[in-house]
């Protein structure tokens, strides 16, 4: 029969210079303090953020930047909730496979209900997803310079029977 002395005390933390090794779950910020946590990588002291206050986790970055304003969302510099920073920034997908049909994607789900996990079907025109291209105008990304939207299309939706469309914009000068 032993004691530990409490070495790491629960009121001012302190600092692990070794591995440690959980075998279960971690929740980070339950009470909704709006705790950040932040892990740092060789070069960059904000390799990945997350930012409890304002709902987003940033790789290369210490802070949410405001985002361009979708006109059809009505959210001006809403920001996304997953954001990449950098000088050249990119989301590389692989796939390893020799079985035809097998590949990696983003998808872009939707339903017409408000509650998550709840599903509904979707209407004529609503949009699923969208590629949205904005650059810096001098004060902001409020402009979208050009959009790609998929969007429900047809008649009418119906279960397995949904047509989709792919709507181009482009912003003229001026």
């Amino acid at each position: 029969v032993f004691t530990v002395a409490d070495m790491v005390s629960a009121t001012s933390g302190g600092t692990f210079s070794g591995g440690v090794n959980i075998d279960g779950a971690v929740t980070i910020n339950e009470s909704s303090a709006d705790v950040d946590f932040r892990v740092e990588s060789n070069g960059e002291s904000h390799m990945l953020f997350v930012d409890g206050g304002n709902d987003a986790v940033i790789l290369g970055h210490s802070a949410k930047v405001d985002g361009i304003n979708d006109d059809n969302e009505g959210v001006k510099g809403s920001g996304g909730h997953l954001q990449l920073h950098g000088a050249t920034p990119c989301i590389d997908v692989f796939s390893y496979s020799t079985t035809d049909g097998t590949h990696g994607g983003i998808n872009f789900m939707k339903s017409a209900n408000d509650t998550v996990g709840s599903n509904t079907i979707i209407g004529t025109g609503d949009i699923i997803g969208s590629i949205q291209f904005g650059g810096f105008d001098g004060a902001d990304y409020a402009s979208i310079m050009g959009k790609i939207d998929f969007q429900a299309g047809g008649a009418g939706m119906a279960e397995n029977d949904t047509a989709g469309e792919i709507v181009i914009y482009t912003t003229p000068d001026g």
